[in-house]
């Protein structure tokens, strides 16, 4: 092999290790959770889920939107696993985070929250 083929060798392995490191696997599922015990580290929550879809001070929560299913994560004050919960579509019903084409991120029309204090409030529309 000449030094042309050589080059051109690596930079098509180059590029298929890029393309592969590229693509990312969802790290959020049903098996990886059962995995998680209480006094697990945050740290190792985030290394077996992944980035929550939401972040507070003391509870993350995962949400995968199809097939839906969310988990809830509580920590204690030393940022170990305190609490767990499982939801899936079977579990939750018709509650609006279930329900295709919603965003359970966000709140409800009806509800205003404080951004600087986290409370909210209903809103009467009468």
């Amino acid at each position: 092999m000449n030094r042309r083929h050589i080059a051109a060798l690596l930079v098509v392995s180059a590029l298929v290790t890029g393309a592969l490191v590229g693509c990312e696997t969802n790290q959020f599922t049903r098996e990886r959770y059962e995995t998680l015990y209480t006094g697990l580290s945050a740290v190792d929550v985030e290394l077996t889920l992944g980035t929550p879809t939401t972040k507070f001070s003391n509870s993350w929560t995962y949400i995968n939107r199809e097939p839906f299913y969310k988990a809830v994560i509580g920590f204690d004050e030393n940022r170990l696993v305190s609490s767990m919960a499982w939801y899936d579509s079977e579990e939750m019903g018709d509650h609006p985070d279930s329900l295709n084409g919603s965003d359970p991120t966000e709140p409800p029309g009806d509800v205003l929250i404080d951004s600087r204090s986290g409370t909210s409030e209903t809103i009467d529309r009468d």
